[in-house]
This record gives structure tokens, sequence and C-alpha cells, in this order.
């Protein structure tokens, strides 16, 4: 009996900001969903430590660290339906080797 679990294809995918750049997520949509939010966290409490500076910073540095804030929110925002798809994916693969294993060993002398 093997356990390898068939190729499901992708989970899904994110758009970037850039044009025609996609992220194709295959599996571990929860881990990236949950590396983007605590990056977005310290980048977000890192501003909010350094608030005068950053109010004094270039416009362009407040807008390129604004634009990264706003990527990092919309690629979390993104990954959430993806990750209750992989939950599921992961739940209906558990699902189907335990009915397998259990009619395997049924079929046991």
């Amino acid at each position: 009996m093997t356990n390898n679990i068939p190729n499901l294809g992708p989970l899904g995918t994110v758009t970037t900001s850039y044009s025609g750049v996609e992220l194709v997520i295959q599996d571990n949509a929860y881990d990236h969903a949950c590396m983007r939010a605590a990056q977005l966290a310290a980048l977000l409490s890192v501003v909010a430590d350094v608030k005068s500076d950053f109010n004094n910073s270039s416009k362009t540095i407040q807008s390129d660290v604004l634009w990264l804030a706003s990527t990092l929110a919309d690629e979390v925002q993104q990954l959430l339906p993806i990750v209750l798809k992989e939950t599921g994916r992961d739940a209906a693969a558990h699902r189907h080797y335990i009915e397998r294993a259990t009619h395997d060993a049924s079929r046991q002398p």
C-alpha cells in the first residue's frame, strides 16, 4: 500500500502588484500566510516605533513603506481562502487514507 497523495494541482494563485506576476501556491499556504502576516506586523511595529522619523523621511521612502505594507496585507488577504482550501484538501486526503487503510485491513486474512 502506498501513501502517495495524488497531484491535485495548485491550491490557488496570489496576484502581485507587478503586472503579470502571480504566485502559484502548491502547498504550505498556511505557513506562507503566517510568514507574511508576521512580516507585516513587524513592519508596522517598526514604523510605529519611529513615527517621527518616518514622518520626516522623504515622500519616496514613506510611499515605498506604505506600498510594502499594502502589498503584504493584500497577499495575506488573498492567501486566507487558499489556506481554507488547503485545510479542506488535507482533511479529505486524511479521510481517504483512513478509509483505504480500513478497507485494506478488512481484506487481510
